[in-house]
């Protein structure tokens, strides 16, 4: 009787960690798998395409003296280039600006330097219905290319996403993609 308790209580654990993973069906991004682990998704970009430096910089939350530093390097009207991609469940639906992403979509946008090196990787995540309601239940993550790894319900990026609200909090579902 101990042994098929056992053996019930085995396969009812098992069950919840395949259920649990199953819910949880979004990248593990961390520091170190930040760099690679969009590589394989849809690139909805066929060149770089060109953002506001000024706002592209927002994302690495910048002090005064560097938007200052850029401005008069090079003007207000001065844009980085960005790539992006979308994962399997964004990819499908991402130029129908009118759709909700679903659950477990990603887009990644990796901000290039003016040698079309890749100097930032940021992205976001669609999580469960109740994740931040007020922000379309998306994460952010954030990598500045050198040392600083942010990720979870980020007010900077938030904040300026609510702007797309309209677009599912997205701002690049409004332009011509690949």
């Amino acid at each position: 009787m101990k042994t098929g308790l056992s053996i019930l209580g085995m396969m009812i654990g098992v069950a919840g960690l395949l259920l649990a993973d199953a819910a949880d069906s979004a990248p593990k991004i961390t520091k170190e798998t930040v760099k690679s682990f969009y590589l394989n998704y849809t690139r909805l970009t066929e060149k770089p395409y060109g953002v506001n430096a000024i706002l592209s910089l927002l994302c690495s939350r910048p002090t005064p003296e560097m938007i200052d530093r850029l401005k008069s390097a090079h003007g207000p009207h001065y844009t980085n280039s960005i790539h992006l991609y979308a994962n399997e469940n964004a990819a499908p639906v991402y130029k129908d600006a009118k759709k909700v992403l679903p659950v477990g979509s990603v887009i990644v946008k990796e901000k290039l330097d003016d040698t079309l090196v890749v100097r930032g990787i940021g992205g976001m995540i669609k999580r469960e219905a109740g994740f931040d309601a007020a922000n379309g239940d998306w994460e952010y993550f954030y990598f500045d290319g050198h040392v600083g790894f942010s990720r979870g319900k980020l007010a900077n990026c938030a904040g300026c996403h609510a702007k797309a609200k309209e677009t599912d909090f997205v701002f690049t579902r409004r332009v011509t993609l690949k």
